[in-house]
């Protein structure tokens, strides 16, 4: 059996686990909720996940759409941009999938064709990893342009006030 076969009868199994693994970087009651409630209106965020990691994988294993792939990393990143994490941390989810097909699914490096399939598929998630850190990047730097926006138009602000009580 191919490793890309073995990967596609396995998807639930691993997105489940990649979720759960994802889960566990947010704290502890924070993580049970997100796992838990998966309403897209209740927990847009456990959603979001639930949604787009099975994406995410169905684009590595078999790529057909890079928009796809760009559109659920980028709802992924865009949470995790505005949250309590590093940029490392933040794209690690990506790197999460990896340590569980090495652990889960590792072949043999006496059966070649698995073992290049396995190193193939392990690109893949470094190529988007790389997608991650760009979209990151980019989220980031709208961040600061905006809360950069926010203290010139607040410190423009006061300025006209003094301006106005205490003359030019």
């Amino acid at each position: 059996m191919k490793f890309y076969e073995i990967l596609e009868q396995r998807k639930s199994q691993i997105t489940e686990k990649w979720l759960k693994q994802v889960i566990e970087t947010y704290p502890d009651e924070a993580g049970k909720f997100l796992f838990e409630n998966k309403n897209q209106f209740g927990n847009p965020i456990g959603y979001t996940f639930s949604k787009r990691l099975p994406e995410i994988l169905d684009e590595l294993i078999v790529p057909t759409e890079p928009q796809k792939m760009y559109e659920a990393v980028e709802d992924i990143i865009k949470i995790r941009a505005v949250q309590d994490f590093t940029s490392s941390e933040a794209v690690g989810f990506l790197y999460v999938l990896k340590k569980i097909i090495r652990k889960e699914y590792h072949q043999d490096e006496k059966e070649p064709l698995l073992f290049r399939e396995m190193l193939e598929f392990e690109s893949r998630i470094d190529q988007a990893v790389s997608l991650a850190f760009d979209i990151y990047v980019g989220l980031k730097e709208k961040i600061y342009e905006i809360k950069a926006g926010e203290v010139k138009a607040r410190y423009g602000k006061m300025v006209d006030r003094l301006n106005e009580m205490y003359g030019d």
